[in-house]
């Protein structure tokens, strides 16, 4: 036992001369790495020193540099001084040249001058006009050639920047838009041939409907305004160009919108809920509109085909098909199911709520439609 306790005492007394002796080297090599370490630094400071402080030749170099830009810079500068000189004295002598020509030129060779200047002045106007397609429309390879029209009211302005899949984008009124409207009101309240000043309407923003405009970037921007007239059925329309110029009138008429009869066309198929919702909608409008207003339904299946019956109103046509639904097909049925007058179609979803405002730009712009393909349904 003794000697086992001698040999456990000796294998701990060298065990702990091990851990002496390792953190004496450990602390012998942090000692070294350090000193290593302030070595360097202390070299590289005192270089750094040498070479911004020790350097009177890269000094004077960096003047001579600085002197060198500053030369250059004076010799550009008096350069364009030169160069504006000439130049304005090239422009007095020109103006000089054109005073003398001018008075050496006969009133007769004035008005000549005048007048052809004039005439290509109308010449390049009426060319804009008719490739803006103001009075009569061109053909285009496809829908995605045509650019469509953006409409605005007083208030806000309706994009179609998102594309015609997604609802439009509505942005503040800009300040052409409203350059355009005044000088709308100002041309409606002006003095006018045959007019009784007595009788004559005054015009206020309040009577502007609605407008139209579209921008093409090699013609100019088209606005088409229009104003409320003397009845809710008859509307103003003004027409103005702006061709990269200023701006100008390019027509104005009166529209009669009381003969204009619409169809609204609606496929439908076991919605009869979501009809009643529509039929109320229907009839609110039908009182305003009485007999501008016609309503075709195109009715699949036989499923609550009794309720849409005892649904029925006043100019209401119900076409039954018993086959499966076809929002294509019922659009087609219902358009070719009218044999009557002429008539204005609007092809409707039956979950669509539509305003007499609505109804109102329809019959408004029904001959700028007939112009156009029309490449998808109008958002309401």
């Amino acid at each position: 036992n003794c000697s086992i306790i001698v040999s456990l005492q000796g294998k701990v007394r060298w065990f702990l001369a091990m851990v002496a002796r390792k953190r004496l080297m450990l602390l012998v090599t942090f000692c070294f790495v350090s000193l290593l370490y302030f070595l360097t630094c202390t070299q590289h400071r005192n270089q750094n020193h040498q070479t911004l402080f020790n350097g009177p030749e890269d000094g004077m170099k960096y003047q001579a540099l600085l002197e060198e830009h500053d030369e250059l810079y004076h010799h550009y500068t008096t350069s364009l001084a030169k160069q504006i000189f000439q130049l304005k004295k090239a422009l007095r002598e020109r103006r000089r040249q054109l005073q003398q020509s001018l008075e050496q030129t006969t009133p007769l060779e004035m008005e000549e001058l005048g007048r052809k200047s004039n005439l290509e002045l109308e010449m390049f106007l009426q060319r804009q006009l008719y490739r803006a397609e103001i009075h009569l429309g061109t053909n285009l390879p496809n829908e995605y050639a045509v650019v469509p029209f953006e409409s605005f009211t007083l208030q806000r302005v309706y994009q179609l920047e998102t594309g015609l899949t997604q609802h439009p984008v509505q942005r503040a009124l800009r300040q052409d838009l409203g350059g355009v409207l005044e000088t709308a009101l100002h041309i409606l309240n002006g003095p006018r041939d045959r007019d009784d000043p007595q009788y004559r309407r005054i015009y206020s923003p309040q009577d502007f409907l609605e407008g139209l405009f579209r921008t093409e970037r090699d013609k100019g921007t088209l606005y088409n305004l229009a104003f409320r007239d003397n009845t809710s059925l008859d509307f103003r329309r003004l027409v103005f160009f702006r061709p990269f110029a200023p701006l100008m009138k390019v027509k104005e008429e009166v529209i009669d919108t009381s003969k204009i009869l619409i169809n609204i066309i609606v496929p439908l198929a076991k919605e009869v809920d979501i009809f009643r919702q529509f039929m109320h909608n229907f009839r609110e409008i039908y009182n305003e509109q009485e007999e501008n207003l016609h309503l075709t339904v195109v009715f699949f299946g036989t499923e609550k085909l009794g309720e849409v019956r005892t649904m029925r109103h006043k100019n209401f046509t119900l076409i039954h098909l018993n086959e499966q639904f076809s929002r294509g097909r019922g659009l087609n049925v219902g358009a070719r199911a009218w044999k009557k007058c002429n008539v204005l179609l609007f092809f409707c979803d039956v979950d669509v709520h539509f305003t007499t405002e609505f109804l109102y730009s329809c019959r408004m712009n029904h001959r700028i439609l007939a112009r156009f393909w029309i490449w998808n349904d109008v958002s309401v």
